[in-house]
């Protein structure tokens, strides 16, 4: 068993067997702010000598340049396209940030403006990053990886829809808990499965027309839960002023 015991990234585990050397091979990504980590590896009560990693980063000096991690502010929109790998790790983006292929990751981010990932690219959005604007999936392929959207804020709307490739917004799981959403969730006509774990809702949360397994548990809405014309729908544990259609019982 690998752990983060303390540092930016501190909970982050990693377990395996070893090879015929009598060695494992841990890695994780740091989505946390820069700084040092401490790691040590432990099997039963016998525990290693700390080992440590330092984070760093730099600042984004274009909107168009994000290929790599970087941090700070940058007064300008943001765009991610196919080819770039993108990490925003602390700091504030002057704008939006729009998302049309590559990987985007962000976390301790403020973003002012929209976020926005359509017709291809695989996001993930926390822990701890403020969107102040909305935050729209649409239209990406089956063949993206997985997105998410863990432990953040949206002060706007959250929108998913017309995606091929899974998207989860939050979960039962602490690397990936629910999110607090100001306006209304939308989880709509997508082919790719969904689940919608742990939110708190201001607005509205529909889940509706996907044709792929969706999920919504244990979510607190303001307003209205509906669900319809899922063809497979999970659910349970959730509270809401009224619940609607498929979510009815749950």
């Amino acid at each position: 068993m690998f752990n983060v015991t303390s540092g930016p990234n501190t909970g982050t585990q990693g377990a395996g067997l070893t090879g015929a050397n009598g060695q494992f091979a841990f890695t994780y990504t740091g989505m946390g702010p820069t700084g040092t980590d401490s790691i040590q590896a432990s099997i039963g009560t016998l525990a290693s000598n700390l080992v440590f990693h330092t984070w760093t980063s730099s600042p984004l000096t274009s909107g168009s340049a994000c290929n790599g991690t970087f941090n700070g502010t940058i007064n300008e929109n943001v765009t991610v396209r196919s080819g770039q790998e993108c990490v925003l790790i602390g700091g504030t983006v002057n704008g939006n940030i729009s998302q049309t292929g590559g990987t985007l990751t962000i976390s301790h981010l403020t973003v002012k403006g929209n976020l926005q990932v359509q017709n291809g690219g695989t996001v993930s959005v926390g822990p701890n990053a403020l969107i102040q604007g909305n935050l729209q999936i649409q239209n990406v392929p089956a063949s993206a990886a997985a997105s998410q959207i863990c432990r953040a804020t949206v002060q706007g709307n959250v929108q998913v829809q017309n995606t091929g490739g899974a998207v989860q917004i939050g979960s039962a799981s602490a690397g990936c808990a629910g999110n607090i959403i100001s306006g209304n969730l939308q989880v709509q006509n997508n082919a790719g499965a969904t689940g919608v774990v742990g939110n708190i809702v201001s607005g509205n949360l529909q889940d509706q027309n996907n044709t792929a397994p969706t999920q919504v548990t244990d979510n607190t809405v303001t307003n209205i839960l509906q669900c319809e014309n899922n063809t497979s729908i999970t659910g349970g544990g959730n509270t809401a002023s009224l619940k609607q259609g498929q979510c009815s019982a749950f």
